[in-house]
């Protein structure tokens, strides 16, 4: 009875232990299946509903022309937002409304592009840490874009989802960036302090996360009040800026043609190969202008209906081009240098306690000119594909190129910067990674670059005209 008192007590303790834990563990396994099912279940209904909404998918783009001065007035909305916040030091960031609008008014990747410059131009002025936050602003444009084609914008209970999701996107991907730049903190005092209240009881991240979830709540929830009144009136200034502008159209874009191409031509690897050999060595100076005379070859194939991998020859004139476009952009960015130079100057000291905060201005305006070159920078390019040098000097021809589709614009310059971002993330696969995804995201975006002046060229619709 003693040795059965001594071991079977404890066995059965143990016994009973383990019950309560399976148990928990089948509950959690049950729990995780369920929310899974929902979850999948939910998603179907949702892509469904996109689906008879008129959306064809997230690589193909239907962008409609909101008139040249809607979008420029969303820029404004969330930079005006942003400063305001900063200058009075709100607890909030007010830098979303104008991109939720652009999403509602104009489809997911126009919104989430919004959302990208205003991150890049808030960046460049008064807020550097802006820009680590870009990919939150597109996912929010993105999503207020996706609810366009649920028509959520038409009644009350749809912009109250669309908060919800918003504050749900934003906390999610803000919090891993608070913890990556700032050990959790958002900047913003109401967050901050939520997070050093919760982080001494509960994991940083889960702390983070609170505090970043009931900071966007206070911020999508202003923005979603501010947003719905003024749809209706932007969404007819909208309509007749179209009206107005007679050139400007809506336009159909697959993404996955130019990340496809490249496969589809013959001898494909060893062109690629040749390229990222010649973009190793750019600091050579003569290797980097060959690749970008390379990269207006594509581009003017794709615009001529050529969609494939030029051959490495012909190499005096690709030098020529690549020294030509070089100059070009050089040129576009020179009055930024020059004001910008000028700012770094003036914040000398000694000066600055003259000229009071010219210095930080003049800074501020160059940087901003640079986030300027590169919402241009295709209709740049484009315009020395059909005329050469001194068309892509042509102001006027670059607007009218603007005015054929400002969504298209806004869209192919965030793209620029992603494709940027997605090339050094080949440094997972270090040097020769990065190398390799550099050059085939400068083909891609020179597939793009020839889709944009093929779209835009006025040449077409005249001859369609006549």
């Amino acid at each position: 009875v003693g040795l059965g008192a001594a071991f079977g007590r404890p066995i059965l303790a143990l016994i009973h232990a383990s019950q309560h834990q399976i148990l928990l563990a089948v509950l959690a396994v049950a729990a995780a299946i369920a929310i899974v099912l929902l979850i999948r279940i939910g998603t179907r209904r949702a892509l469904l509903s996109l689906e008879s909404g008129g959306w064809t998918g997230p690589l193909h783009l239907r962008l409609d022309s909101l008139g040249i001065l809607v979008m420029p007035l969303c820029l404004g909305i969330n930079f005006a937002g942003h400063a305001l916040a900063v200058g009075l030091k709100l607890p909030l960031f007010l830098d979303s409304m104008g991109t939720i609008l652009c999403g509602v008014l104009a489809g997911p990747w126009v919104g989430g592009s919004i959302g990208v410059l205003s991150n890049l131009l808030t960046s460049n002025t008064f807020d550097p840490v802006a820009s680590s936050y870009a990919i939150v602003s597109f996912a929010v444009g993105f999503t207020a874009g996706l609810s366009r084609y649920l028509n959520w914008q038409r009644r009350a209970s749809g912009w109250i989802l669309l908060w919800v999701v918003c504050v749900g996107v934003s906390a999610l991907l803000s919090t891993p960036i608070n913890l990556l730049v700032s050990s959790g903190q958002s900047g913003v005092g109401f967050g901050d302090s939520i997070y050093a209240s919760l982080s001494t009881r509960l994991p940083h991240a889960v702390a983070a996360f609170v505090g970043e979830l009931l900071l966007q709540r206070q911020e999508h929830g202003r923005a979603g009040r501010c947003t719905q009144p003024q749809l209706g009136h932007l969404d007819s200034a909208a309509g007749d800026a179209s009206a107005a502008d007679q050139r400007s159209e809506a336009v159909d874009l697959d993404l996955r043609e130019p990340f496809t191409f490249l496969f589809r031509s013959s001898r494909w690897g060893r062109r690629i190969l040749v390229g990222a050999v010649f973009y190793a060595f750019f600091w050579l100076v003569v290797p980097g202008l060959l690749l970008l005379g390379y990269l207006v070859e594509l581009s003017r194939r794709v615009r001529d209906g050529q969609p494939e991998v030029p051959q490495w020859d012909h190499r005096w004139r690709k030098i020529k081009d690549g020294f030509a476009v070089t100059s070009l952009f050089v040129l576009w960015s020179l009055p930024g240098i020059v004001v910008s130079v000028i700012g770094g100057i003036l914040l000398d000291p000694s000066i600055e306690l003259r000229l009071g905060s010219l210095g930080d201005v003049l800074s501020a305006l160059g940087n901003v000119w640079q986030v300027m070159v590169l919402v241009i920078q295709m209709p740049v390019w484009a315009q020395y594909l059909q005329g050469g040098f001194r068309a892509a000097l042509d102001v006027r021809a670059i607007i009218h190129r603007l005015r054929v589709n400002p969504s298209l614009t806004v869209v192919v310059a965030a793209l620029t910067m992603i494709l940027l971002v997605i090339g050094v993330l080949g440094l997972i696969a270090l040097v020769i990674g990065v190398v390799v995804s550099l050059t085939y995201m400068s083909f891609v975006w020179a597939h793009l670059a020839g889709i944009y002046a093929r779209l835009t060229d006025p040449a077409p619709r005249q001859a369609k005209a006549a």
